[in-house]
């Protein structure tokens, strides 16, 4: 599981970096933005339909990357589409807010497969759901600053609309992993 955890948070990223370094932010690619918009929102509706039909909680976890990877290439789409140079440095805070979180969730299914009193277990749990419900934008998570440092990307347009239908979708795949673990 050290293993998955260190995959699922660094070298999952390496597309995201790729698209923040190699992009021209700056002048902006309407046409290009929108479809790398359009893209990563099927990839966050994708990643929240296939998941939520697991019952592996690894698996759940991998559909959550691939939904929350989605959302970070929207996001970079709807930078990319109007010329804003902030989206990286906005998308890399979500992005390492992942990494970490992601990380430690695939760590925590390891930690409850060791714990061998009923406390540990709790504790086990009862951390792993905090994380997870970070991703929902729980008050005083990294998740609830992404969510707050994302929003002048989208505005309050139709783009706004999907991300956060996506976001409700991302909290329900936290719940489904949370009820298997």
């Amino acid at each position: 599981l050290v293993a998955a955890a260190v995959l699922s948070g660094a070298t999952s990223k390496a597309g995201i970096i790729g698209l923040m370094h190699f992009l021209p932010f700056d002048t902006g690619l309407h046409g290009w933005g929108m479809f790398l918009l359009a893209s990563g929102l099927f990839a966050a509706f994708y990643g929240v339909i296939v998941g939520l039909l697991q019952t592996n909680p690894r698996i759940v976890l991998a559909y959550s990357s691939v939904s929350q990877l989605g959302q970070m290439a929207a996001l970079l789409g709807a930078g990319l589409a109007t010329g804003s140079a902030s989206a990286t440095a906005l998308v890399g805070f979500y992005a390492l807010y992942h990494v970490l979180t992601k990380g430690g969730l695939f760590l925590a299914i390891g930690a409850l497969a060791q714990a061998g009193e009923q406390r540990s277990r709790r504790l086990v749990l009862l951390t792993a759901s905090l994380a997870a419900l970070g991703f929902a934008g729980l008050p005083l998570t990294g998740g609830a600053l992404a969510k707050l440092a994302i929003k002048p990307l989208t505005g309050d347009g139709v783009a706004s609309l999907f991300l956060a239908v996506a976001a409700i979708g991302s909290t329900l795949l936290m719940l489904h992993f949370i009820r298997l673990i």
